[in-house]
């Protein structure tokens, strides 16, 4: 396996000494790796926009554990 599937890493992929390390490119991961981090941020605004919020401050406590059935009532 030459390519790293985004949802399940092969654990031999992410070990520095798999033995898949001499098919390791770094300037393919290090864009990879910025494709990740770009692809979380764009996750965490659409999150805080589906709260209303505008600015990753506004987050309060309650805002990230989720309500009992009790807080419903």
């Amino acid at each position: 396996m030459k390519k790293v599937l985004p949802q399940s890493p092969p654990p031999q992929m992410a070990l520095f000494e798999g033995k898949f390390k001499d098919l390791f490119v770094p300037d393919d991961g290090s864009q990879h790796l910025a494709n990740f981090l770009k692809s979380c941020t764009a996750e965490m605004v659409m999150a805080l926009q589906a709260m209303g919020k505008i600015n990753v401050n506004q987050l309060a406590k309650e805002d990230l554990v989720k309500a009992g059935e009790e807080d419903y009532g």
